[in-house]
């Protein structure tokens, strides 16, 4: 009888992930579906043979077998985003491949977790072919997600069970540690880059024009008051980049910084604190250097392990070797994921798993940057909204791993990026000196 229902939900999972590859905006939708029920519930993990599962590492198993389906027969189009994806996909591969023999199936099978989402992005979002409509679906899509996790955090501090406590599984001494953050920093990070997003209604949903003026300092509101300090960073240099790129959305920022704190006073009578304690726990989240300091000591201890070679600076360590470390504060050994993406791929594919890494991501950011420099207007919404984007997931991911739907970003970035070149001709004009042509693409 077990068998018979291993092999039924087999077939089933295998039946979804085929409807996936069949539509990589189905596969978007139930991203953002799992997440938002993750951030507002909490999911449930089950140890299955040793394996922490949860339905959202589920959802990321199925789109990686539908990223393959979909990856395969692409691969000999000339794209250097696959190209660099593929170089890095293949050194995480030996990683957890070398990963099992050291350290056992298990221990690397649940290490392996973390990196579904940078895999799925490069395997199944990277194939999608987006239009100017298509995108539009995809990020209104995404305008929505963070509308529904900004209704979320609001009922969270009108004092429902919903948010980051639940989130947490209401462990003993949640709510001491969240400390007035009532959704977590990936929530907080999708309800910044929506703030950008809202800023492009114009050129993405004229219809919407009006909106814009509204979501924009909710939404920046929102991401302000959830207190995370790496968002107050990311959301600067997010801001700074839209100044040097786009001078028109920048005014149109200046009165909608205004109105976010007239947001951040609003949810602050619905949280119910007084004006005083908020104030307070904003000056604490600014002033606390805390944790950055523990987590800058926690890189160098990693860095500069004794156990280095030659071999594991230029691939990393394998898959499952956890990250044991001296830890100043308790005084004793630890065991704890650094609370950086950057730091945890070098540790994991070396140096030239990260240079294909950084690479890629880099080359998203410039050719946005340069498009918007160059005052094009292939993409919508308008290039420096991209970059923008692109810039505030690049500093979030210094101190923290990138959730699922910023690897996604990057990656509808860069089919965007490709569909359009494909469609306007042989390439795409950035500057009077620089182009970036179909095989580049």
């Amino acid at each position: 009888m077990t068998i018979i229902i291993f092999l039924l939900a087999l077939s089933f999972f295998a039946f979804c992930a085929f409807l996936l590859s069949q539509s990589v905006f189905y596969g978007w939708i139930i991203l953002l579906a799992v997440n938002l029920y993750n951030f507002t519930f909490g999911l449930t993990q089950y140890n299955i043979g040793g394996i922490h599962l949860d339905p959202l590492d589920v959802v990321m198993i199925a789109l990686l077998c539908a990223g393959i389906t979909r990856t395969l027969p692409r691969l000999k189009e000339r794209n250097t985003p696959r190209l660099l994806a593929l170089g890095f996909t293949l050194l995480m591969i030996l990683s957890i491949a070398r990963g099992m023999l050291d350290h056992g199936v298990i221990s690397a099978a649940n290490e392996s977790r973390a990196y579904a989402g940078s895999l799925a992005a490069v395997l199944y979002f990277l194939t999608a072919k987006l239009d100017t409509t298509s995108i539009r679906r995809f990020l209104a899509a995404y305008l929505c997600y963070g509308g529904a996790l900004t209704v979320v955090a609001l009922l969270a501090y009108a004092g429902l069970d919903v948010g980051a406590i639940a989130w947490a599984h209401h462990a003993q001494g949640a709510e001491l540690g969240i400390d007035g953050r009532y959704l977590p920093s990936d929530a907080a990070l999708a309800i910044a880059i929506c703030f950008i997003l809202a800023l492009g209604t114009t050129g993405c949903w004229p219809r919407l024009r009006g909106a814009g003026k509204w979501l924009s300092p909710i939404f920046l509101g929102m991401a302000v008051f959830l207190r995370h300090r790496t968002i107050w960073v990311a959301l600067a240099f997010g801001i700074a980049t839209l100044a040097m790129l786009d001078k028109r959305s920048f005014r149109r920022l200046i009165p909608m910084l205004v109105l976010s704190v007239f947001v951040i006073v609003a949810i602050t009578a619905i949280s119910g604190e007084s004006r005083h304690d908020t104030t307070e726990q904003f000056a604490e989240s600014a002033e606390n250097e805390g944790t950055f300091m523990w987590r800058v000591n926690s890189w160098k201890a990693l860095l500069l392990d004794k156990d280095q070679t030659l071999s594991t600076v230029m691939f990393g360590k394998s898959v499952g070797s956890g990250y044991w470390r001296y830890d100043i504060g308790s005084g004793g050994y630890i065991d704890v994921a650094p609370h950086s993406e950057y730091v945890t791929y070098y540790l994991r594919v070396g140096i030239l798993g990260l240079m294909f890494f950084l690479w890629y991501l880099l080359r998203t950011v410039r050719v946005m940057w340069m498009a918007a420099r160059d005052n094009s207007n292939v993409f919508v919404p308008p290039a420096a909204i991209w970059a923008a984007m692109l810039v505030v997931i690049l500093i979030y991911n210094i101190t923290y791993f990138a959730p699922q739907d910023a690897y996604a970003i990057f990656a509808l970035t860069n089919a965007f990026i490709a569909s359009t070149a494909m469609a306007s001709g042989e390439h795409i004009s950035l500057d009077r000196n620089l182009t970036i042509s179909m095989e580049e693409i």
